[in-house]
Protein backbone atom coordinates (compact mmCIF):
# COMPACT_ATOMS: atom_id res chain seq x y z
CA UNK A 1 0.00 0.00 0.00
CA UNK A 2 2.89 2.17 0.72
CA UNK A 3 4.82 1.93 -2.17
CA UNK A 4 1.23 3.20 -4.11
CA UNK A 5 1.18 6.41 -2.35
CA UNK A 6 4.84 6.33 -2.67
CA UNK A 7 5.33 5.81 -6.99
CA UNK A 8 1.85 7.96 -7.42
CA UNK A 9 3.30 10.79 -5.66
CA UNK A 10 6.84 10.53 -7.54
CA UNK A 11 4.68 10.27 -10.56
CA UNK A 12 2.16 13.33 -9.82
CA UNK A 13 4.37 15.57 -8.09
CA UNK A 14 7.78 14.62 -8.51
CA UNK A 15 10.99 15.48 -6.61
CA UNK A 16 11.72 19.21 -5.51
CA UNK A 17 14.24 20.73 -6.89
CA UNK A 18 17.01 21.96 -4.51
CA UNK A 19 18.41 25.17 -5.15
CA UNK A 20 21.90 25.09 -5.86
CA UNK A 21 24.12 27.82 -4.49
CA UNK A 22 25.94 30.54 -7.13
CA UNK A 23 28.63 29.82 -5.55
CA UNK A 24 29.75 26.29 -5.98
CA UNK A 25 31.70 25.07 -8.65
CA UNK A 26 30.92 22.26 -11.12
CA UNK A 27 33.88 20.33 -9.76
CA UNK A 28 33.05 20.53 -6.44
CA UNK A 29 29.27 19.36 -7.34
CA UNK A 30 31.11 16.65 -8.88
CA UNK A 31 32.79 16.11 -5.59
CA UNK A 32 29.86 15.92 -3.85
CA UNK A 33 28.33 13.52 -6.42
CA UNK A 34 31.31 11.10 -5.76
CA UNK A 35 30.83 11.61 -1.92
CA UNK A 36 26.88 10.54 -1.85
CA UNK A 37 28.26 7.79 -3.92
CA UNK A 38 30.11 7.02 -0.91
CA UNK A 39 28.08 7.32 1.80
CA UNK A 40 25.91 4.93 -0.14
CA UNK A 41 28.45 2.01 -0.34
CA UNK A 42 29.26 3.06 3.37
CA UNK A 43 25.78 2.23 4.51
CA UNK A 44 25.20 -0.90 2.77
CA UNK A 45 29.03 -2.13 3.07
CA UNK A 46 29.61 -4.51 6.14
CA UNK A 47 32.51 -5.06 8.47
CA UNK A 48 36.15 -4.69 7.04
CA UNK A 49 35.13 -3.25 4.00
CA UNK A 50 32.41 -0.33 5.48
CA UNK A 51 35.37 1.00 7.66
CA UNK A 52 37.69 1.33 3.97
CA UNK A 53 34.78 3.19 2.54
CA UNK A 54 34.15 5.14 5.95
CA UNK A 55 37.50 6.26 5.59
CA UNK A 56 37.01 7.44 1.72
CA UNK A 57 33.97 8.66 2.69
CA UNK A 58 36.14 11.09 5.05
CA UNK A 59 38.58 12.02 2.94
CA UNK A 60 35.77 12.79 0.39
CA UNK A 61 34.31 15.13 3.23
CA UNK A 62 37.08 17.14 3.51
CA UNK A 63 38.13 17.56 -0.01
CA UNK A 64 34.32 18.70 -0.60
CA UNK A 65 34.39 21.13 1.84
CA UNK A 66 38.15 22.32 1.28
CA UNK A 67 36.73 22.88 -2.41
CA UNK A 68 33.59 24.74 -1.10
CA UNK A 69 35.58 27.22 0.73
CA UNK A 70 37.97 28.41 -1.55
CA UNK A 71 34.53 28.81 -4.17
CA UNK A 72 32.74 30.87 -1.49
CA UNK A 73 36.13 32.89 -1.27
CA UNK A 74 36.25 33.27 -4.94
CA UNK A 75 32.56 34.34 -5.29
CA UNK A 76 32.62 36.52 -2.34
CA UNK A 77 36.33 38.27 -3.83
CA UNK A 78 34.23 38.79 -7.21
CA UNK A 79 31.57 40.41 -5.81
CA UNK A 80 33.76 42.74 -3.46
CA UNK A 81 35.40 43.78 -6.48
CA UNK A 82 31.78 44.37 -8.59
CA UNK A 83 31.18 46.37 -5.72
CA UNK A 84 34.54 48.16 -5.66
CA UNK A 85 33.89 48.93 -9.40
CA UNK A 86 30.26 50.47 -8.76
CA UNK A 87 31.58 52.69 -6.06
CA UNK A 88 34.06 53.61 -7.98
CA UNK A 89 31.82 54.76 -10.93
CA UNK A 90 29.45 56.36 -8.58
CA UNK A 91 26.49 53.60 -8.83
CA UNK A 92 25.12 53.32 -5.57
CA UNK A 93 21.83 51.64 -6.37
CA UNK A 94 24.07 48.32 -7.51
CA UNK A 95 26.27 49.31 -4.72
CA UNK A 96 23.43 48.72 -1.98
CA UNK A 97 22.10 45.65 -4.08
CA UNK A 98 25.49 44.25 -3.98
CA UNK A 99 25.65 44.74 0.03
CA UNK A 100 22.28 43.80 0.74
CA UNK A 101 22.76 40.34 -1.18
CA UNK A 102 26.45 39.97 1.03
CA UNK A 103 25.39 40.78 4.21
CA UNK A 104 21.99 38.12 3.59
CA UNK A 105 19.62 39.95 5.60
CA UNK A 106 16.07 39.80 4.28
CA UNK A 107 13.72 42.47 5.31
CA UNK A 108 11.06 41.21 7.27
CA UNK A 109 8.04 42.55 9.12
CA UNK A 110 7.54 42.48 13.03
CA UNK A 111 4.61 40.37 13.48
CA UNK A 112 4.67 41.03 16.97
CA UNK A 113 1.65 42.00 18.13
CA UNK A 114 0.64 43.24 21.99
CA UNK A 115 -1.89 43.76 24.26
CA UNK A 116 -2.53 46.83 26.04
CA UNK A 117 -1.04 45.33 29.03
CA UNK A 118 2.53 44.79 26.59
CA UNK A 119 2.53 41.37 26.56
CA UNK A 120 3.16 39.46 23.20
CA UNK A 121 -0.12 37.99 21.42
CA UNK A 122 0.77 34.82 20.08
CA UNK A 123 -2.35 33.04 18.92
CA UNK A 124 -3.99 34.39 15.56
CA UNK A 125 -7.54 34.79 16.47
CA UNK A 126 -6.08 37.16 19.47
CA UNK A 127 -3.86 39.00 17.66
CA UNK A 128 -7.22 39.36 15.06
CA UNK A 129 -9.51 40.81 17.93
CA UNK A 130 -6.70 42.80 19.18
CA UNK A 131 -6.39 44.73 15.68
CA UNK A 132 -10.25 44.94 15.50
CA UNK A 133 -9.96 46.76 18.96
CA UNK A 134 -7.16 48.93 17.89
CA UNK A 135 -8.98 50.37 14.78
CA UNK A 136 -12.42 50.65 16.82
CA UNK A 137 -10.27 53.36 19.21
CA UNK A 138 -8.83 55.32 16.46
CA UNK A 139 -11.29 55.64 13.88
CA UNK A 140 -14.28 56.11 16.80
CA UNK A 141 -13.96 58.87 18.09
CA UNK A 142 -15.99 61.65 19.26
CA UNK A 143 -16.15 64.48 17.25
CA UNK A 144 -13.88 67.51 18.23
CA UNK A 145 -15.46 70.56 20.37
CA UNK A 146 -13.43 73.29 18.64
CA UNK A 147 -14.89 74.13 15.45
CA UNK A 148 -12.77 76.01 12.76
CA UNK A 149 -14.32 79.36 11.35
CA UNK A 150 -14.24 78.89 7.63
CA UNK A 151 -15.41 83.16 7.42
CA UNK A 152 -11.78 83.69 6.78
CA UNK A 153 -10.78 84.99 3.77
CA UNK A 154 -8.62 82.24 1.61
CA UNK A 155 -5.25 83.85 0.12
CA UNK A 156 -5.29 84.97 -3.08
CA UNK A 157 -4.96 82.32 -5.88
CA UNK A 158 -1.19 82.35 -7.13
CA UNK A 159 -0.79 83.23 -10.95
CA UNK A 160 0.78 80.65 -13.28
CA UNK A 161 1.68 81.30 -17.36
CA UNK A 162 -0.99 78.57 -18.74
CA UNK A 163 0.78 79.08 -22.06
CA UNK A 164 2.35 76.37 -24.33
CA UNK A 165 5.53 74.71 -22.86
CA UNK A 166 8.97 75.62 -23.89
CA UNK A 167 11.87 73.61 -24.95
CA UNK A 168 13.65 75.19 -21.85
CA UNK A 169 10.93 73.55 -19.55
CA UNK A 170 11.29 70.26 -20.81
CA UNK A 171 15.20 70.19 -20.68
CA UNK A 172 14.65 71.33 -17.32
CA UNK A 173 12.47 68.80 -16.54
CA UNK A 174 14.35 65.98 -18.13
CA UNK A 175 17.41 66.95 -16.24
CA UNK A 176 15.74 66.96 -12.79
CA UNK A 177 14.50 63.15 -13.65
CA UNK A 178 16.04 60.48 -11.80
CA UNK A 179 18.45 58.48 -13.82
CA UNK A 180 15.65 54.82 -13.71
CA UNK A 181 12.63 57.00 -14.93
CA UNK A 182 11.35 56.30 -18.26
CA UNK A 183 11.29 59.09 -20.52
CA UNK A 184 7.94 59.40 -22.01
Amino acid sequence: MSEIYLKTSEDILGYKNKERKEWISEKTWALIMERKLLKSKTNQATGEQQERTKDLYNSKEKEVKKNAKADKKAYIDKIAEEAENASKVGDMRKLYNITKQLSGRVNTNSTNIKDKDGQTICKFEKQLERWKEHFEEVLNRPEPEISVDRTEEAPPPIEIEMGPITDDEIKAAIKNLKTTKLLG
